[in-house]
């Protein structure tokens, strides 16, 4: 989708294999943030501007400052996905400095659901194969439990497709 947009695509993660299909579906340069500081690596392959926006899927205290931080001047951070504290014991909560969000410009939105209207403008690129859709891995009703032992494990990711 980014990409459609005229995006130029940095994908991070902590999972070596998730960078590795990022990059094979077409990321620009990926970012191992075990290795890497995610906001020094995205001003260096920015040329120091920074990343106009920030799509977080998970949504960590850990990820959304690394987030904030990589932002360029009039940025914008996106959540589209958290791990619940309940569920994962880690409080997302994430300080941020007023006076940088004033001076810089700098945006939050979240984003959970999408109209009808987004869903058919979707499909709509699915059909004209503009975006094609990953499923990495599909699971029996009757193993519905170890695809969520798998989620919280952080261990769903497998080959893209083909």
């Amino acid at each position: 989708m980014a990409r459609l947009c005229g995006g130029r695509i940095l994908a991070a993660d902590i999972s070596r294999e998730k960078l590795e299909m990022a990059k094979t579906l077409g990321a620009d340069e990926i970012i191992d943030t075990k290795e890497k500081d995610l906001a020094k690596e995205v001003l260096r392959l920015t040329d120091g501007k920074g990343a106009e926006s920030v799509l977080d899927f998970v949504a960590s205290s850990q990820t959304l400052e690394a987030g904030f931080a990589s932002l360029a001047k009039a940025g914008r951070l996106v959540i589209l996905g958290y791990r619940p504290s309940s569920v994962f014991k880690v409080d997302p909560s994430f300080r941020l400095d007023p006076v940088l969000v004033l001076q810089r410009g700098l945006e939050i939105h979240g984003s959970r659901y999408v109209s009808m209207a987004e869903l058919v403008d979707a499909v709509k690129l699915v059909q004209q194969s503009k975006i094609k859709p990953v499923v990495t891995k599909t699971f029996p009703l009757e193993e519905a439990e170890t695809a969520h032992q798998m989620i919280l494990a952080n261990k769903i990711t497998a080959e893209p497709p083909s």
